[in-house]
């Protein structure tokens, strides 16, 4: 759950728009959502967003990391710090 965007927040005081498909996805950017292009990242890539629409791979559990949730695991370890989440969490 992000902080700002959120139902208290009033999804970052209506910075955040509602996407029309789907009405508990909020994002900066509505027409990204479904456009062939996955961004991996919430709240782009999550339930509520279906996926960014179907752009992203569903996020599996990573064998051998519990809890650790992605969409593409090639990301882990591969030299390049992914400072978003759920990417650079504990």
């Amino acid at each position: 759950r992000l902080p700002y965007n959120s139902p208290e927040c009033n999804h970052d005081n209506g910075d955040c728009k509602q996407v029309e498909r789907y009405p508990y996805c909020y994002v900066g950017y509505p027409p990204a959502i479904g456009d062939g292009d996955c961004f991996d990242w919430p709240p782009y890539n999550t339930q509520e967003c279906a996926f960014d629409g179907g752009d992203c791979p569903i996020p599996q559990e990573v064998e051998g990391l519990p809890g650790c949730v992605v969409s593409y695991p090639e990301k882990l370890g591969n030299g390049d710090c992914d400072s978003r989440l759920p990417y650079n969490s504990p």
